[in-house]
């Protein structure tokens, strides 16, 4: 029989490097990791978050529907990002001669992304304080940002402590994960930025996407530093 979800939650948080070589308790079989568990797990800590996410402005009867899109945009944002970097790492796998380590690197990741939803999961009492003491949208923005960070840097860590084994076997796959994280981080910031608004800016009306969702970040980035720095040049 399978185990739950919440059974298998400290080998995410904290999984071994090599489970082989750590023998069971007597009477008493570890609990084995599937990539279902690791999906339930980006699912439930993403909506989770998201639900906590989405309360920015109250919760009018008009606004009900920001924490709802927000609960599925973050597990949705999480997924998205780490299909779209997966034929990267093939790539990187292929052309460094390390694509027979492919299943063990791919499990990593599954691991490391539920390990860093479920900690996002654990952040959102603290979301819930921020808001109630800072109204301010742009700084509830920076902050969700903060705890994003959080989470992606504890996901990281179980990443890296996943691949203990493959950097000792060949130091190459060191660089293969920081390639991989580089990636990751520029596709996650474009797809955080199709799926806006998550919070939702209460003097606009609640959306699931807004209208020029499939702008670009990176240009939008460029555009705002070009106007600050001609504005900060006509003082």
């Amino acid at each position: 029989m399978s185990p739950r979800l919440g059974e298998v939650i400290p080998q995410l948080l904290h999984p071994r490097t090599d489970l082989s070589a750590v023998p069971s308790p007597p009477g008493r079989a570890r609990p084995q990791i599937t990539w279902r568990h690791e999906l339930a797990a980006i699912v439930a800590g993403g909506m989770v978050y998201g639900l906590a996410l989405g309360t920015f402005g109250g919760l009018a009867p008009e606004r009900l529907l920001q924490p709802i899109f927000a609960a599925l945009k973050v597990p949705l944002l999480l997924l998205v990002s780490t299909l779209l970097t997966l034929p990267g790492l093939l790539v990187f796998n292929s052309v460094a001669g390390l694509r027979n380590d492919l299943p063990h690197v791919l499990r990593a990741i599954g691991t490391s992304q539920a390990a860093a939803s479920l900690v996002l999961a654990s952040l959102a009492p603290y979301t819930l304080f921020w808001y109630a003491h800072h109204p301010r949208y742009h700084h509830a923005t920076l902050f969700n940002g903060v705890m994003f960070a959080i989470a992606s840097l504890a996901g990281y860590h179980v990443l890296r402590r996943q691949c203990v084994p493959l950097v000792a076997r060949d130091p190459r796959h060191r660089w293969q994960l920081r390639g991989w994280l580089v990636l990751y981080v520029f596709v996650a910031i474009q797809c955080s930025w199709i799926f806006r608004p998550f919070l939702g800016d209460p003097h606009r009306p609640v959306q699931f996407l807004r209208s020029d969702a499939w702008g670009n970040a990176y240009v939008e980035l460029g555009d705002t530093l070009h106007k600050a720095l001609l504005r900060r040049n006509r003082r």
